[in-house]
């Protein structure tokens, strides 16, 4: 197999670079509808109806966020997500009461968590990625799966990102920053934008990586070609080489995993700076609108998810980090495990 390069400098390739460049990485799987699976549906803590879904557990039962963390640990995972993907700042102040110093607080009960879970293995370094989910979620009208933003101007998302993303920004316990699910064309741009002002007005140089929700393989949820979203991309790190070494990864999360083998092949067609490519999607659902107790079903199938996970690492060497979203549990991610261990 080939060996990811970046031609990264080594005296500015941070520990989770230098690792990444070595060997593959397996991040975590989904940790909203795990803690759906542990959680009696009856429970107040129970993510799968309320607006801040996995945050309301992190909010008030930390340690079942951390129990799952746990799991995929044992699973074998490198890279753990915090469970902060729907605990924006303007989150929490649509949907709670809680105080600016609360929200700071529950962010870092987010790393404190993960970073005990990423310590209780000693065979392997685990790294903590910080999450910052998109605005669409924080509509909570699927606007993460559709890219329906309305008006919004760049400044508006600006501001709703801005906080979260310093958070994990200048962080040191965060190796990483997640920006995942972005399903818009407009806030793609904004959260470029973002991190080059970060970069300009801090001492940080955090990587991050981009994964993005596409409605098919060839268009962003809202439409945008993928080659209308790679030139900006690329044109951007054309004009800006000092984050080449920061915006290290592009990729997709969320998409049914029967689906990504051709929106990989059309990312990394058009990925003319050889980025890392983060892989983690869905299992696919069944939907049950008339059934009170259950709302879906995800596919489970080992042995064809097995096979896809194969077939993602053999079609190019910027395939790097593989995990699950929604309905992947610790099953599918020892999968991924045994497989990079074979490679």
């Amino acid at each position: 197999m080939k060996t990811f390069n970046r031609n990264m400098k080594s005296s500015s390739t941070s520990a989770f670079l230098a690792t990444l460049a070595a060997k593959p990485l397996v991040m975590d799987g989904g940790l909203g509808t795990q803690l759906e699976k542990l959680i009696p549906k009856d429970d107040p803590v129970q993510p799968k109806y309320h607006p801040l879904w996995s945050g309301i557990t992190l909010w008030k039962s930390p340690h079942l966020v951390e129990k799952v963390h746990q799991l995929y640990v044992d699973a074998g995972l490198d890279l753990i997500i915090t469970g902060t993907y729907q605990t924006s700042y303007g989150s929490l102040k649509k949907f709670t009461s809680t105080s600016d110093s609360e929200i700071q607080a529950l962010w870092q009960r987010s790393v404190n968590i993960a970073r005990k879970a990423a310590n209780s293995t000693k065979d392997r370094q685990v790294f903590i990625a910080g999450s910052v989910g998109p605005y669409g979620a924080y509509l909570v009208n699927g606007a993460e799966y559709t890219g329906e933003y309305g008006d919004i101007t760049n400044a508006q998302l600006t501001k709703y990102h801005y906080p979260l993303v310093n958070f994990f920004y200048t962080h040191n316990e965060v190796e990483v920053i997640a920006l995942e699910t972005i399903p818009n064309f407009k806030e793609i741009k904004v959260l470029l934008n973002l991190l080059k002002n970060l970069q300009a007005t801090t001492n940080s140089k955090k990587p991050v990586y981009l994964s993005m929700n596409f409605k098919t393989s060839e268009t962003l949820c809202d439409g945008t070609p993928i080659p209308s979203v790679m030139r900006y991309i690329n044109q951007f790190l054309d004009s800006h080489p000092h984050l080449q070494n920061q915006l290290f990864a592009i990729g997709v999360n969320c998409m049914d995993y029967k689906f990504v083998a051709d929106l990989v092949k059309n990312l990394d067609k058009e990925n003319r700076h050889n980025l890392a490519i983060v892989i983690y999607p869905n299992l696919g659902f069944d939907y049950f609108s008339s059934r009170e107790d259950l709302t879906y079903e995800s596919h489970k199938d080992q042995d064809n998810w097995a096979i896809a996970v194969k077939k993602w690492m053999s079609m190019s060497p910027n395939v790097r980090i593989i995990g699950g979203c929604c309905s992947t549990g610790p099953e599918e991610i020892n999968t991924v495990r045994r497989i990079f261990d074979q490679l």
